[in-house]
């Protein structure tokens, strides 16, 4: 099974036909959806071959991650020399999008994250990448998850930006009931 990266977009639910119109808007054919809008209720998966700098640009997407996925059985193989140093060049190139030290933190985000399988996944992550490791939240967040289309292997989707794309330089504080940068695009 060869490599397959692409691309996934959350968004507020109810709104993927407006989000996926920004897609082909923005891209035309550089931008490709995987499935229907309607599928997946708060998310577009996509392929992408333009420059992955030019997705932050997007102004309808709450969150943007590069989803790297792996044909292993479980978790545990992903800590394996190839699959892990393919996660980590994915990760690179996510900071890479990024001001220098944008990333201070490192989140994983997964099922049965307190396992001891992914306590050592997460600590190998954190010691490759220098990120101190935030079981909350943090600047670098890793979702890692069986594919949603049923096919065999994990998947690994890493955020592209350290915050949500929503949230925008312009809003100076969060209030109780403000209204939410992409619905208010």
């Amino acid at each position: 099974m060869a490599p397959e990266s692409f691309f996934e977009a959350a968004v507020v639910d109810g709104l993927e036909f407006i989000a996926a119109g920004e897609l082909r808007h923005r891209f035309g054919k550089e931008a490709n959806l995987l499935h229907p809008p309607e599928r997946y209720p708060g998310m577009l998966q996509f392929t992408y071959s333009g420059s992955p700098r030019k997705l932050l640009e997007l102004k309808t997407v709450l969150s943007l991650f590069w989803v790297e996925r792996f044909a292993v059985p479980r978790p545990r193989a992903l800590l394996g020399h190839q699959h892990f140093q393919r996660l980590l060049a994915r990760i690179a190139a996510v900071r890479a999008l990024s001001p220098k030290n944008s990333y201070k933190t490192l989140y994983l985000a997964a099922a049965g994250a307190e396992s001891d399988v992914l306590v050592r996944f997460v600590e190998e992550l954190s010691r490759a990448t220098g990120l101190a490791v935030d079981h909350a939240e943090g600047d670098l967040l890793v979702r890692l998850r069986r594919p949603l289309d049923g096919s065999p292997g994990w998947e690994a989707a890493v955020r592209m930006a350290p915050r949500p794309l929503s949230a925008r330089p312009w809003r100076v504080c969060d209030r109780k009931g403000a209204l939410n940068a992409a619905v208010a695009q």
